[in-house]
């Protein structure tokens, strides 16, 4: 859990100076690691300007001087706003920093957390003092206790590894924790989105490329705005389609060229590129990347969901025991833990399909879309589900979509 140290913020007013104190700030603002705060003035009080300065950097805090709201699980469906997200995910893959590029932080993080499971946390361990549990009885979480126990986590660890290493995936700086509420949107007076804006990096590092992709799309289908126990909901069917995952990946992969061409652009060949691609003879455009570099892709983030369910996991069984912000998480733990096991089931019956096709011919393990053989996957975006491209459709995916209870 990540400690936030507040100082007393002073303000230049046309009244005496003012002081608003932690204990005077909204603080329900969200956090499920860490704590969240509003900052301002008290109701009433005249302002002629705040002082920029009068809050300044504290160990263990981030300051964010914005006023503009986070994302709720539904915006994650419009399609505006999801190929606007992966644009900007796709400039921070691209970011080159001073740092080890060995995506040894996964490894290291759930290592570390399965010892304490196992070793630190018992069937009498008490989850810290929660005003949102006030009454709750030691016993109460036992069931998911043992659940949890069942499970060999440095065994699924070790498989983990071993399967996401076969999707051969690249190693790019990544945010890592890319849920609803660590993305701001701000918009004009015309409601357009005028800006897009990603906070709290505490687990930025770098990663695996489908890590980020797939727990993107896991936290669709999870809701952390409710008002009661366990302060969370879970909808499998909110789960991106196929569609919707193209309409993001084409986003991705569509910025992810941008970035790459801007880079060497000083070159005599990068520079007859265009932002969009380059452009042939008959004047048409060629795309940044192609449909099998997609395909593979998808199914890249398909296997890499995995590595979010039980990463997040076992991030929920400590902060059980050590965190007192109103979560159940427990419940949490069980609930990503249960989905890494449904999911475990297809992926190894799909690997175990791809290696023996490939005994078999050499041509077999091409088809890497995971999706139904009788399904056709259109690849064109051209002619890509009206989901994600009209505001219109918005509208009826509102109507007739996932539920967000």
């Amino acid at each position: 859990m990540t400690e936030v140290i507040l100082y007393p913020l002073s303000v230049l007013t046309d009244s005496p100076v003012q002081v608003v104190e932690p204990k005077t700030m909204d603080s329900s603002f969200g956090g499920l690691s860490n704590y969240l705060y509003y900052c301002a003035l008290p109701p009433g009080v005249s302002t002629t300007e705040t002082l920029e300065i009068g809050l300044s950097a504290m160990p263990k805090t981030r300051r964010e001087p914005r006023e503009s709201p986070c994302l709720t699980t539904r915006e994650l469906y419009d399609p505006e706003i999801s190929g606007r997200i992966a644009q900007q995910l796709a400039k921070m893959h691209t970011l080159q920093l001073p740092l080890s590029k060995e995506p040894n932080w996964i490894w290291e993080t759930m290592r570390k957390w399965a010892l304490i499971i196992a070793t630190d946390i018992t069937p009498s361990s008490k989850c810290p003092a929660c005003p949102a549990f006030p009454k709750q009885d030691p016993g109460a979480n036992q069931d998911f206790f043992q659940f949890i126990k069942r499970i060999d986590l440095d065994a699924e660890i070790t498989w983990l590894k071993a399967a996401l290493l076969s999707v051969d995936s690249p190693v790019v700086f990544g945010h890592n924790d890319l849920q609803e509420g660590n993305i701001l949107i701000e918009r004009g007076e015309d409601a357009k989105i005028s800006r897009l804006a990603f906070i709290d990096f505490e687990y930025c590092s770098y990663n695996y490329r489908g890590f980020d992709l797939a727990n993107h799309f896991c936290e669709w289908m999870y809701n952390y705005k409710v008002d009661h126990p366990p302060y969370f909901s879970n909808t499998p069917a909110n789960y991106p389609s196929v569609q919707s995952q193209l309409h993001f990946l084409r986003n991705y992969l569509e910025a992810l060229g941008k970035e790459k061409a801007s880079r060497s652009a000083t070159s005599s060949f990068t520079s007859t590129k265009l932002d969009s691609g380059q452009v042939d003879e008959s004047g048409s455009r060629e795309r940044m990347y192609s449909e099998e570099e997609l395909r593979k892709l998808l199914s890249e983030v398909d296997v890499f969901q995995l590595a979010s369910h039980l990463f997040w996991s076992m991030w929920s069984c400590v902060n059980a025991v050590s965190s007192n912000i109103p979560f159940g998480y427990w419940d949490y733990a069980v609930c990503r833990a249960e989905a890494y096991l449904t999911h475990k089931q297809k992926i190894q019956r799909k690997l175990d399909a791809e290696q023996l096709a490939s005994t078999k011919s050499p041509q077999a393990g091409k088809s890497v879309a995971d999706v139904d053989s009788s399904t056709t996957i259109d690849l064109n975006p051209m002619k890509e589900n009206s989901r994600a491209s009209t505001g219109g459709s918005w509208a009826a995916r509102q109507a007739n979509g996932p539920d967000f209870a």
